[in-house]
């Protein structure tokens, strides 16, 4: 191989390798502009490191591949630290992020393999760029109103009065029309006196979740309300 044949080769890597970079970087700011728990360095390195192990696996002779293949299985447990269940196990985080991830990692690859496939991983960059981004708005202005959400409300035990605090917050989403899917009531705390009710509820179009906690903070003996997805 001549000089000049040299430094074309390593210059085309070299070229694939800082590619990488800033497409993982791009995806990786997307998803720190969302406050998720992978972000720019991660995505960055997913796809560097993966379109590094690609350019590896086109120079070693005789692996057909294989060494690239590790880095699918490989990418799979880093996606996995990012997926976060919540404590009663009702709700899944993270998930968008790991499989950015995953799609990080099969650009990068694409990208060290170099011609044609690195022109399909620059297409697949825009797509999953607009996918983490005008598909989450398209999801939150159409898909997000016929979704089951899921919330959390404290309730404190009253006086001897009669009413129940769970069947008044029944009755309130039902006069919003918002259908109660399932209903689960803690124990009652000995110490603070107050029971934790865990509903999934169906919204209509017409209600947004601070119509809903608003109307119901109104109720009495309601002390917290959270939002779970």
């Amino acid at each position: 191989m001549s000089a000049i044949q040299f430094l074309d080769h390593n210059t085309a890597f070299i070229a694939r390798m800082i590619l990488a970079v800033l497409i993982g970087g791009c995806i990786g700011i997307e998803r720190e502009i969302s406050g998720r728990p992978a972000g720019f360095r991660t995505h960055i390195l997913v796809c560097l490191g993966s379109c590094l192990i690609a350019m590896i696996d086109t120079v070693v002779p005789n692996t057909g591949g294989r060494i690239a293949a590790q880095v699918v299985t490989g990418v799979g447990f880093l996606g996995a630290g990012t997926i976060l269940r919540s404590d009663r196990g009702n709700s899944v985080h993270g998930l968008t992020t790991a499989a950015s991830i995953w799609a990080t990692a099969g650009i990068g690859i694409s990208l060290g393999f170099g011609p044609p496939m690195m022109w399909f991983a620059c297409v697949a960059a825009v797509l999953a760029l607009l996918t983490l981004s005008v598909a989450g708005v398209f999801e939150d202005a159409v898909l997000r109103h016929n979704q089951i959400h899921r919330i959390t409300v404290t309730v404190t035990s009253p006086a001897e009065t009669g009413t129940s605090p769970v069947a008044d917050l029944i009755a309130c989403l039902a006069s919003m029309n918002a259908k109660v899917r399932s209903l689960e009531i803690d124990d009652e705390n000995s110490e603070t006196k107050t029971r934790t009710a865990h509903a999934r509820i169906k919204m209509p179009r017409d209600q947004t979740r601070e119509t809903v906690a608003a109307e119901i903070a109104k109720l009495k003996n309601i002390s917290d309300i959270i939002w779970d997805n």
